[in-house]
């Protein structure tokens, strides 16, 4: 997955959105930066975080197991997310909330 190349100026942010997929790819660094792959029934969706600590997680219909691991355990799931769109940028956005899906 090439770098995603975002700012955190609110400047750049466009509407609020939510998209329901499953998670293909998961990458994070240091200090706590997290990048997602979202594929889904529109195009495939590329969502950062620049603090994956500060984003919300949840569970619906079921308890997941253990505490969640973020950068190890989101790849594969099924989750609806909740992201600012980047001007200009249709097929990517900044991670509010991810909710686990079975």
């Amino acid at each position: 997955m090439d770098a995603i190349h975002f700012h955190s100026d609110p400047a750049q942010r466009g509407a609020r959105d939510t998209l329901t997929g499953t998670i293909q790819e998961v990458k994070c660094s240091i200090p706590a930066v997290m990048e997602i792959t979202l594929v889904a029934r529109r195009p495939t969706v590329r969502l950062f975080s620049e603090n994956y600590f500060a984003v919300e997680y949840s569970a619906l219909n079921f308890k997941p197991s253990g505490e969640l691991m973020p950068c190890r355990d989101l790849k594969g799931a099924r989750a609806q997310v909740f992201y600012d769109d980047l001007k200009g940028k249709p097929d990517q956005g900044e991670l509010i909330s991810v909710q686990l899906r079975k």
